[in-house]
């Protein structure tokens, strides 16, 4: 499996005919579109932490006949923000596993949009979605998770979890030492590293 860094531009299509581990993605700010191609049997994996400011854009992953794509994303967004990642499926035996944590940063809002297409006469294929967020301020941030699925020969799941810093995980932090600022950063960093 290679393992590369991939520069999203503002139009741009990449396909990727071997596996591969994408490293390193780095973003424009302004509105991108940006289309990845899994040819048939390639395996495309990508764990990264990212800080995104002031982003707008789309991600489009084309998953075609025995791939795989393995997205696994930790993402602090700071400012205004506005994310689409968009999954479409149109072949047989494709498996999509994408798990995204994000946060908000003390300013700002975010809106992630994910979507989930599983094109009709498709067999076999499995759409896997898990969206976690960690609320630890008055920002907002929107999640839009939706799947459209045409075909009866699937496997295909979404979920969105939200969620708060408690005080019990506080309490534990500081009954070992730390001070409450330390804390919060500690599960911070804690929940976006993959």
């Amino acid at each position: 499996m290679s393992k590369e860094e991939i520069e999203i531009l503002d139009k741009e299509t990449i396909t990727f005919n071997h596996n591969v581990e994408i490293q390193k993605w780095l973003f424009p700010k302004n509105n991108f579109e940006y289309h990845i191609y899994l040819k048939s049997g390639v395996v495309f994996t990508s764990c990264l932490s990212l800080e995104l400011e002031n982003v707008s854009g789309t991600i489009y992953i084309h998953s075609l006949k025995n791939s795989v794509c393995k997205l696994n994303l930790g993402i602090k967004f700071q400012e205004n923000n506005n994310l689409s990642i968009i999954n479409i499926q149109s072949e047989d035996n494709v498996l999509s596993n994408i798990k995204i944590k994000v946060m908000q940063a003390d300013t700002g809002t975010t809106l992630l949009k994910t979507l989930g297409i599983i094109e009709e006469n498709t067999h076999n294929n499995e759409f896997l979605e898990e969206i976690k967020v960690l609320n630890i301020s008055d920002t907002q941030i929107t999640c839009l998770p939706e799947l459209i699925v045409k075909s009866d020969d699937v496997i295909a799941n979404h979920n969105v979890t939200v969620r708060h810093i408690s005080e019990e995980e506080l309490f534990y932090l500081e009954s070992k030492g730390l001070s409450e600022r330390e804390a919060k950063k500690l599960i911070i960093e804690g929940f976006i590293k993959v």
